[in-house]
């Protein structure tokens, strides 16, 4: 995703970005199994729509789709900060309601770890563990 959030004015709209990744999907099917796009380059108000094409492009093609759900925040200057719980709750949740299959994460060692040095991560850690144990306990919702 070419977005707002890390490329500005040079960024891509919504409908260019599913056409040109109509394109590639295109040439990668029956070559590529899965895809995972990164969604911390749009703001959040346009998350849902970008993971929705996204899911939609690969199943279209055949491919598993994936979201890599990064666990660092974007919005501050030059330092990424660990990811505050809620966000990181709401950028599941929007992946989850878009229909991928699997979330990864990038940096988990630095923005999610217990052994991370920041002390966020280690919050951010046990918040995630916390409400893995609730959704297998049947009292949070995905």
């Amino acid at each position: 995703i070419k977005g707002v959030l890390q490329f500005g004015a040079e960024a891509i709209s919504l409908d260019r970005h599913i056409r040109e990744w109509e394109q590639v999907f295109a040439r990668i099917e029956g070559i590529v199994d899965i895809v995972a796009f990164q969604d911390g380059q749009v703001p959040f108000h346009e998350l849902k729509d970008y993971l929705q094409a996204n899911a939609a492009l690969a199943k279209r093609h055949h491919i598993t789709s994936w979201s890599n759900v990064e666990s660092f925040e974007r919005t501050f200057p030059i330092k990424f900060p660990p990811l505050d719980y809620r966000r990181l709750r709401y950028k599941m949740e929007q992946a989850h309601a878009a229909g991928v299959e699997k979330l990864i994460t990038f940096e988990f060692s630095h923005f999610m770890s217990p052994n991370s040095i920041y002390p966020a991560a280690h919050h951010l850690y046990n918040r995630y563990q916390e409400w893995l144990t609730d959704q297998k306990n049947g009292l949070a919702d995905l």
